[in-house]
């Protein structure tokens, strides 16, 4: 089974994403950043106070309220326009080369212009299908990225089944 194609955009962002906050391991670096949530409380009741008091907190409560409910699609944004900047075309090139990934029963062959590599089966260790891709990762956040956009229906079913077959992957909604 082979696919030859050329990143995204879109699909490069959304990994970056999905790896840097989204993802289950990620949970721990969320609770770390959770401690800013009694923070926004703090700066609620503060602003009401100064409301009551002086007139003077309905911006910060407006702010502070804003803060608090849309805090999580800020930072996902923020990473999206880092990463955005990251794939730039010009800066890092290889991200653009066309690819492709010829999966053999023994290792998965990857080759561009840059690169001729060959991946052991066993080096995959995780795999998350998305609306529009499958990721294969090697460590918590690095994947190849195969689009679902150079497969149709039937390729992707057999891919499914090679995944399954070599991977003991079994398609799930986690990714998703």
């Amino acid at each position: 089974m082979q696919f030859k194609f050329n990143s995204s955009t879109p699909e490069l962002v959304d990994l970056y994403v999905f790896t840097n906050w989204s993802a289950p391991w990620k949970q721990k670096s969320r609770q770390r950043i959770g401690w800013l949530m009694p923070v926004g409380f703090l700066l609620l009741a503060l602003a009401f106070l100064l409301e009551q008091q002086y007139f003077l907190g309905g911006t910060i409560a407006v702010l502070a309220l804003a803060w608090f409910l849309f805090y999580d699609k800020f930072y996902t944004n923020r990473l999206a326009n880092f990463a955005k900047g990251f794939y730039n075309h010009e800066i890092n090139e290889r991200f653009w080369a066309e690819k492709t990934y010829t999966f053999k029963e023994s290792h998965i062959h990857l080759e561009n212009e840059y690169l001729d590599a060959k991946l052991q089966w066993k080096g995959i260790i995780n795999i998350i299908e998305r609306e529009n891709a499958f990721w294969l990762f090697e460590t918590l956040t690095a994947a190849h990225i195969i689009p679902k956009r150079v497969m149709d229906q039937n390729e992707q079913e057999e891919f499914r089944k090679l995944l399954a077959k070599k991977l003991n992957w079994k398609p799930s909604n986690e990714g998703t």
